[in-house]
């Protein structure tokens, strides 16, 4: 587990990001994962080996989690659609397309 990043929210909660191979949820491989603000040590694990264009969209989805924890993830999903068609627009996007890399789905 490598530490890529410090912040805090507008509430003053602090998280780290890291990066790490393998991150599972409900027995489900996925990008990223954000821990609740309320956490003593507040992470967001990002996942390995993942193409910069769903890199970048997964560390965008998991810090709107970290900043709007409340909100459901339709929501967040949606907000991070809606920053990712912007940048590809102005195209500030990486060159290479997104799911080169998917998570496997298991039970």
């Amino acid at each position: 587990m490598k530490v890529i990043h410090h912040f805090k929210t507008h509430r003053g909660d602090t998280y780290k990001i890291v990066s790490q191979k393998r991150i599972r949820n409900g027995g489900y491989d996925c990008f990223g994962l954000c821990d609740p603000p309320d956490d003593e040590e507040a992470i967001i694990r990002i996942s390995q080996g993942m193409s910069n264009y769903d890199l970048m969209g997964t560390i965008i989805h998991e810090m709107a989690h970290a900043f709007f924890y409340e909100r459901s993830e339709t929501n967040v999903t949606r907000f991070t659609q809606s920053v990712m068609t912007l940048l590809r627009r102005l195209q500030l996007t990486p060159n290479d397309r997104r799911y080169s890399r998917r998570p496997k789905i298991t039970k």
